[in-house]
């Protein structure tokens, strides 16, 4: 162990002294292929994180033989994208303004008999010039794939290589908000040799239905050929994807489709697959904590397939899972489907950095929902550090049970105090029912 470790080792345990874990508090374990007394690191996947208890990572734990936790740090792994791009449809506004301002001289003559005269008057005006504005008008399903950057093909009317352009963006046709005062734009033999950021229009906001633009100078009208949208699909390298369940007929409707998500850790993303080959099918997304008729949209409008893969094929996208929990969800097609489709869920890469500067051998546990929110010891200690890339990559063995399954979620609680009124209420029913009996009695 080099010096620095070492003297990490030392603050780190002596912050995590005495803190020992009963391996029969969780549900599965795992060996771990390291290397004894020095940073390590391995990769946490979708079947680890799908058996744990915790949203917070808290039930994942590093052991040593002797059941003491090491210090340990969980972070996602670097999120590397694949940029998909997509034709867009615009509108084109005409708007005039003034572009400058002239002096114009007119002369009236008049004649009579004896004599003829002229006046000349000189005045300045204002002269309107035409511009034109195009509006990209970004559909419900376009808007649910997050497009973040434009391609703008483009003329002038002096054919010039380089357009400034400004942007602005909307929920409406009005109140716009300017994202780019001023961006210049190069055509594209221009912007071989600058980049292709050149032909670029970046960091537009994904939240916005409609995006205007227009030329920043008023003096060179410009005319926009096509737009392109592009937006990004995590990649293997980041999501890993785990087949869910088919989704279950809605009772209230013969076009949608039920589904829930699991506990624990939730993913991140998520697709459906249409049960034929060569199948695209269409429709909306909702969630809710109430009954079908009270959903609520998330995404309208999507498109999946199961399309062969070929070029020009762009794969069905998928979609972030929102941050707030639902207990329901719903998918609703715009037509009735034979098969119900398959719900894909995506799963975000974990890395799990841990010290072994205890006994060996190592074992991950995880899956305890005593378990307490994660102390991440080393997080402030290693963050944006070298020694992380530097780490040994240790590798995780093959899946175990340790107490099971039943210790990744609490159990459910017993209603007992529903139970023992509604059973209180029930004898005192049965008793008035004796009193009055006793009392119709009585009165005979």
């Amino acid at each position: 162990m080099n010096v620095r470790l070492y003297l990490l080792a030392l603050a780190v345990f002596s912050h995590s002294a005495g803190l020992y874990a009963n391996p029969m508090d969780y549900a599965w374990k795992a060996g771990l292929d390291s290397k004894e007394g020095e940073l390590n690191k391995v990769s946490i996947g979708a079947a680890v994180i799908k058996g744990l208890g915790r949203d917070d990572f808290g039930d994942l734990v590093v052991l040593d033989a002797n059941g003491s936790r090491m210090p340990s740090w969980v972070r996602p792994m670097q999120q590397v994208s694949e940029e998909i791009e997509v034709p867009l449809s615009f509108h084109t506004f005409s708007d005039y303004g003034v572009a400058h301002s002239k002096t114009v001289t007119a002369t009236e003559e008049s004649q009579s008999q004896a004599s003829r005269s002229s006046i000349k008057t000189t005045e300045t005006v204002r002269v309107a010039k035409p511009s034109n504005a195009f509006v990209v008008e970004l559909s419900d399903y376009q808007l649910g794939l997050g497009i973040n950057s434009l391609l703008v093909n483009w003329t002038t009317t002096n054919d010039t290589e380089l357009l400034k352009l400004r942007v602005d963006v909307s929920n409406s046709l009005n109140n716009w908000q300017a994202v780019h005062d001023q961006v210049t734009l190069a055509k594209e033999n221009e912007a071989t040799d600058k980049g292709r950021d050149w032909q670029r229009v970046n960091n537009i906001p994904t939240a916005k239905r409609y995006i205007r633009l227009s030329s920043a100078n008023p003096d060179l009208p410009m005319k926009i050929d096509s737009v392109s949208g592009f937006y990004a699909e995590p990649t293997l390298q980041t999501i890993e994807w785990k087949v869910h369940a088919p989704l279950a007929p809605e009772p209230e409707s013969d076009r949608a489709y039920r589904f829930e998500l699991p506990a624990g850790v939730p993913p991140t993303r998520l697709r459906l697959k249409p049960a034929q080959q060569k199948q695209i099918i269409k429709g909306s997304i909702y969630a809710g904590n109430d009954v079908y008729r009270n959903k609520r949209a998330l995404f309208t409008d999507i498109q999946q397939h199961s399309l062969t893969p070929a070029p020009g094929i762009i794969a069905s996208p998928s979609f972030a899972v929102p941050r707030q929990r639902y207990d329901n969800w719903w998918f609703e097609s715009t037509t009735v489907l034979a098969h119900a489709p398959t719900l894909e869920l995506g799963y975000t890469r974990h890395e799990l950095i841990f010290l072994a500067n205890g006994t060996a051998p190592y074992s991950l546990y995880w899956g305890n929902y005593e378990a307490s929110p994660p102390a991440q010891l080393l997080r402030d200690v290693l963050e944006n550090h070298t020694e992380i890339d530097a780490a040994f990559a240790a590798q995780l063995g093959q899946t175990h049970t340790a107490a099971g399954a039943h210790r990744q979620f609490a159990p459910s609680a017993i209603p007992w105090l529903t139970w023992a009124l509604w059973l209180l209420l029930a004898i005192a029913t049965v008793f008035t029912a004796r009193m009055a009996l006793g009392l119709f009695r009585e009165m005979k």
